[in-house]
């Protein structure tokens, strides 16, 4: 069973403790400055930019993607950890034009394990409610 995990920093964790995997869904809040588009490309450049920090970081174009019924961006990724594991990941961004907050939901495992979680990223995405 999954847990979720409150930083207190704006940002929550979604993962199996039982399990010894790195998977996990992340979700940070930001407070945009920018009209959505705008602020999905620019914090999925940012994202982008962190992650080029990696060993062997390789991604995907940016594609649309929609989540709890808003429209927003994304792309795949892949990389080798400080101990390393293969990774692969998808960051998601979403902007509310109502709240004015944007959403950075990045879902992560192992590259060998991604594939098979992909019902329970769905199930997590599914759940989400943004306003």
């Amino acid at each position: 069973m999954w847990r979720a995990l409150d930083t207190g920093n704006s940002q929550v964790y979604f993962y199996d403790p039982a399990e010894q995997s790195a998977t996990y869904v992340s979700v940070d809040v930001y407070a945009a400055k920018q009209p959505p588009d705008e602020a999905n490309q620019a914090l999925l450049d940012q994202y982008s930019e962190a992650l080029g920090k990696e060993r062997d970081f390789n991604r995907d174009q940016t594609q649309p993607f929609d989540l709890a019924g808003q429209q927003g961006r994304s792309f795949k990724y892949g990389y080798t950890d400080k101990n390393g594991n293969a990774m692969t990941g998808m960051a998601i961004t979403i902007t509310s034009a109502n709240t004015r907050r944007s959403y950075l939901v990045t879902l992560q495992a192992l590259a060998s394990d991604f594939d098979g979680q992909t019902s329970t990223f769905d199930a997590v995405l599914k759940s989400m409610k943004i306003e």
